[in-house]
């Protein structure tokens, strides 16, 4: 893995998580492994996955 991939991933996934930065609101991922289905409550809403 890149240090740069790495910094890129961190740097966005902070800033996007920002409180109003996006309807995802704290719903935002760093590579997430988990699928989508899973990471889904039984109510949807946004979310975000960075990934590199």
């Amino acid at each position: 893995m890149s240090i740069i991939a790495l910094a890129i991933r961190m740097s966005a996934t902070r800033a996007l998580e920002t409180d109003g930065a996006t309807l995802a609101g704290a719903r935002v991922f760093d590579s997430a492994i988990t699928p989508l289905d899973e990471m889904v409550s039984a109510e949807p809403k946004p979310l975000i996955v960075v990934s590199t």
